[in-house]
């Protein structure tokens, strides 16, 4: 063995700086930090003091998350400038990460903000008059009478949304336009499937801004009730139905049972 009281055991050294044997092995093996010194005898591995440093860099770099490929390319051509440069692209992926992190972080704000918000179910059935903002949707105006013909329509138009943080869950922003028979407007048949946009669009359409009588229900695909109790609710108030009613979902299978499912049903209105 070398003769020198500066070099330390595996053991001795891993201590010393509050990291695993196994960690220094790994480092030897992948090239990034080899012992100073190996018996050839006893196969026994030793650090140099000098090393405490290196060492100290790997877990420092560690700590800011670069990867081992990264503290490698770090140690192979130091220099002030090539140290700079990493610690500057390093930074400019975290902050990246930050946004796309920030981005999620206020996604699931306003989930959780809508979530806190949501009518209880003593509240179904209760309809009432509310003044809406214009609001931009968009439809492909395919009409289906079945659960199935919807979800395809709405797996059409979510690939249309792909850029925003997770769209739909826990949102109130698909909904459908219902058409009804003629001889019974109270009875919906078929549907044309909607998803409201946070913003305007060029290609975008629009439910105009206005007055609506709204009502909550957990009766779908049944509207026929809670529809007859809106009409009831709107003539006793002395307004009337100036428009096609929308639906959208308030509640839906994203985040509840299907118990829990519940959708409200609006129509524009005037006073008599």
């Amino acid at each position: 063995m070398v003769d020198d009281k500066n070099l330390l055991s595996i053991s001795q050294f891993a201590k010393l700086r509050g990291v695993t044997t196994e960690t220094l092995r790994h480092y030897d093996r992948i090239g990034l930090l080899s012992p100073f010194y190996i018996d050839p005898e006893t196969g026994y591995r030793y650090y140099s003091v000098l090393q405490y440093e290196q060492l100290g860099t790997i877990k420092e770099l560690r700590s800011l998350d670069f990867s081992l490929d990264e503290i490698k390319d770090f140690f192979e051509q130091r220099s002030v400038e090539h140290s700079l440069e990493i610690l500057k692209t390093h930074r400019d992926k975290v902050h990246e990460e930050l946004v796309k992190l920030k981005a999620e972080e206020e996604a699931m704000d306003q989930k959780i903000r809508f979530i806190r918000s949501l009518p209880p179910h003593s509240k179904n059935m209760q309809p009432k008059i509310k003044r809406e903002p214009e609001r931009y949707y968009i439809t492909n105006d395919v009409i289906t009478d079945s659960e199935e013909g919807l979800g395809y329509s709405y797996s059409a138009l979510e690939s249309k949304l792909i850029s925003e943080v997770s769209p739909i869950l826990a949102s109130d922003r698909m909904g459908v336009i219902p058409e009804f028979n003629e001889d019974d407007m109270s009875v919906c048949n078929r549907w044309t499937a909607f998803i409201f946009l946070k913003n305007k669009t060029k290609k975008c359409r629009t439910f105009a801004g206005g007055t609506y009588a709204s009502i909550f229900s957990n009766t779908w695909p049944h509207i026929k009730k809670p529809f007859e109790v809106l009409k009831e609710y709107v003539k006793r108030n002395n307004y009337r139905i100036t428009g096609r009613p929308l639906i959208f979902f308030v509640i839906d299978i994203t985040i509840a049972a299907a118990n829990e499912f519940t959708f409200c049903i609006q129509v524009p209105v005037s006073k008599n």
